[in-house]
């Protein structure tokens, strides 16, 4: 139970930006729709209504700022980085097809200086597994 109450509340913190930004952005198309309809009426003079614009943008970016950083902040926690946002310290991770069978460490595990062979990798997955 506490499971599925666990994800609730995570689809939750992910749904309520997105109507927040959804609400932001109808209100930018409704101050812009307004303000081009009123170009038919020649007894009033065009004016843009800045107020809600300016809410709809705040509303809109901040809604779609939250989704894609919550977003990258998952791809950082296990699936593969792509090369130009890989830092210093972030090894790039290497498809399950390529992996090694039996992890290694960061050290070598041989010298070459000794001219030994490098160890032979096993494949967990070859590609008529799939």
């Amino acid at each position: 139970m506490k499971m599925v109450i666990s994800r609730f509340i995570a689809v939750l913190l992910l749904v309520i930006p997105g109507i927040a930004a959804c609400y932001g952005f109808l209100k930018m198309k409704n101050a812009v729709f307004h303000y081009f309809s009123q170009f038919g009426n020649d007894s009033i003079q065009p004016a843009f209504d800045w107020l809600p614009f300016l809410l709809g943008f705040v509303l809109f970016f901040l809604g779609i700022g939250f989704i894609g950083g919550w977003i990258f902040s998952a791809t950082a926690s296990g699936i593969m980085w792509p090369p130009g946002f890989a830092g210093k310290n972030r090894v790039p991770r290497v498809p399950m097809l390529y992996r090694e069978s039996k992890p290694q460490s960061r050290r070598l595990r041989f010298l070459p200086e000794r001219n030994e062979k490098p160890p032979i990798v096993r494949m967990t997955k070859t590609a008529a597994s799939y």
